[in-house]
């Protein structure tokens, strides 16, 4: 493990200068620094090609600096992500490398190393290890039950294998008998009211470390919709501890009954509960109804729904308006945008306000930038609001 310290100094990295004292570190790999622009312009052909993004090794670490995924091929094989089974695996194994690069110090060369010698596994093994047991994160925990991702000894299990060891693991944990099999774990769990099933899948998901993604049926009715990518594991985290303060039945009947703020409450999770705006708002009626907000927002995060399969989107946020799919495209675009434009512009129960009351264009322009097509999306966004006084 390689610590980098605050006091060291810093000589240029420009062969010509090598000035003392250097203090503007490369955005990309992290490692070189230099004492002005000047110097940093003038290194960069040879450092690019050299030591930046010499390898996948150190084009992770500008991704895991930039907080975004890696995108390029290489990266993705070298080092796991393409044996990931879903997206939230990935999510989980870059949060690996984050803990990794970041905040253990070890920088892309011996990262290079590890893979090439074929230690990677054990050596990622060694540094957390070394960390006290509460202070690992989550991660970690999700790698050991995952080695296969970077272990080409481990056969990786199909996606109904994953499937299938999720429905048994929460089918365990919530009581059910340890010798019955899937295939008669999932006949009862269809004799199930609709909610009491949905409760075993959000288990099931919470049990394997992970947290519903949008396409699910779940992710809606226990608030996820009002988290953001980086939130949304937060209250995955919160929901599993929950689920291991209370029994199944009080957790199905606080579900049925809109009461589980109040669970979470009970259970002495009110001050998280809070971290999280617009969670009450969801829950309070869920799952007998949501606003028509959280299913917009569900569409414009999922690849797999189109406007047409929820009437209340297609209807109040001018999707019927659209001429063709390019039209619905542009319509998708412009409201995942302003979901992405944070709570300091954007806040989805202030866009529900501006839908009933007619006035979609007025509120998404003042945080979307839609000038150059005014026309259009004043035309998309005509719903039925506001509805006459009978």
């Amino acid at each position: 493990m390689d610590s980098d310290s605050e006091s060291e100094v810093h000589t240029c990295h420009l062969p010509s200068c090598r000035k003392p004292g250097s203090k503007r570190r490369c955005s990309g790999c992290h490692e070189a620094f230099y004492c002005d622009a000047q110097c940093q312009k003038a290194d960069w052909p040879a450092h690019k090609v050299k030591d930046c993004l010499a390898t996948t090794a150190h084009r992770l670490a500008r991704a895991v600096y930039k907080d975004l995924l890696p995108l390029d091929q290489p990266t993705l094989n070298d080092y796991g992500f393409t044996k990931a089974l879903t997206t939230d695996d990935k999510q989980k194994l870059f949060g690996l490398y984050v803990g990794l690069i970041m905040y253990n110090r070890v920088k892309p060369q011996t990262l290079h190393e590890w893979r090439l010698n074929g230690t990677l596994v054990r050596n990622i093994k060694d540094v957390y290890e070394a960390i006290p047991e509460q202070h690992r994160g989550g991660y970690y925990p999700w790698f050991l039950q995952n080695q296969y991702v970077l272990d080409s000894s481990l056969k990786p299990p199909s996606a109904e294998d994953y499937v299938n060891s999720m429905i048994l693991r929460a089918w365990k944990f919530i009581g059910g008998s340890e010798t019955e099999t899937v295939d008669q774990i999932t006949t009862k769990l269809k004799t199930w009211p609709r909610n009491k099933a949905r409760c075993h899948w959000l288990y099931a998901t919470l049990l394997s470390q992970a947290h519903p993604a949008p396409e699910e049926d779940v992710w809606i009715p226990f608030g996820f919709c009002v988290c953001d990518e980086f939130s949304e594991m937060a209250l995955g985290v919160l929901y599993e501890e929950l689920i291991r303060r209370c029994t199944f039945e009080e957790f199905y009947t606080a579900f049925e009954t809109s009461k589980l703020a109040d669970l979470m409450d009970a259970k002495g999770f009110k001050r998280r509960r809070l971290s999280f705006p617009d969670l009450e708002s969801v829950l309070s009626t869920s799952p007998h109804m949501n606003l028509s907000v959280w299913d917009l927002k569900q569409l414009v995060y999922s690849e797999e729904r189109g406007p047409g399969r929820v009437p209340s989107v297609f209807v109040d946020y001018g999707f019927g308006n659209c001429k063709d799919e390019g039209e619905r495209g542009d319509l998708k675009r412009v409201y995942k945008e302003y979901f992405e434009a944070g709570r300091a512009r954007a806040e989805p129960l202030k866009l529900h306000e501006a839908c009933i009351a007619g006035k979609l264009f007025e509120h998404v322009s003042g945080v979307v930038r839609l000038k150059k097509d005014v026309k259009k999306y004043t035309r998309l966004m005509k719903n039925v609001y506001p509805l006459p006084d009978i």
